[in-house]
């Protein structure tokens, strides 16, 4: 199943934090990330792949 998770952050440094948060979970398999900076944020969308729960 794919999801889409959308950050946005004022400052740089609170993005790459909150990425390493996201991203370290082990539990999802990244498709896609594209970034963009504008009005002033810092802007991620991520599409990832949750494992299917068996049963």
């Amino acid at each position: 199943m794919r999801e889409i998770k959308i950050i946005s952050k004022e400052k740089k440094e609170e993005m790459e934090s909150k990425l390493e948060e996201f991203l370290s979970d082990n539990e999802k398999e990244i498709v896609d990330i594209q970034f963009s900076v504008g009005d002033g944020m810092y802007h991620a969308l991520i599409i990832y792949r949750k494992p299917c729960s068996e049963g």
